[in-house]
């Protein structure tokens, strides 16, 4: 008791730390926390991902630019949070694009951007003229 205490969070490649907590309430988010011994204190260091999972995928006949350059099925890229994605459906000839499909909603132009901020998948969806 009494004793000085020094709590030290080390990242790793794809984590960044979010902070130290007690009980569920943030105490710090300084990766080095000292704090004087008065009892039993349970803390845990809490890390989050850098990078999310996007799934990019295709119906009818399309492509993706930069992300799905093949003529069908899906892509799954790790991108960075923060980062803005653009996206831009290209159809075939014979083909429109008519809307992008996801967990970012639906949307009918063929250009869309958005910043990361969560993991997730788009589609884009093209029908014959």
């Amino acid at each position: 008791m009494g004793s000085i205490c020094t709590l030290k969070a080390t990242e790793y490649a794809d984590y960044k730390f979010e902070g130290w907590y007690e009980y569920g309430s943030l105490v710090s988010t300084s990766k080095i926390y000292s704090f004087t011994v008065e009892n039993d204190r349970h803390f845990e260091a809490r890390f989050t991902a850098k990078y999310g999972i996007v799934h990019f995928g295709i119906q009818g006949q399309g492509f993706i630019r930069n992300y799905l350059e093949n003529d069908s099925g899906w892509s799954v890229v790790n991108i960075m949070y923060g980062t803005t994605i653009f996206l831009e459906a290209v159809p075939k000839s014979g083909w429109k694009f008519v809307r992008w499909q996801g967990s970012s909603g639906s949307t009918s132009g063929s250009i869309y951007h958005t910043v990361l901020s969560e993991s997730l998948h788009f589609e884009a969806i093209f029908e014959p003229v």
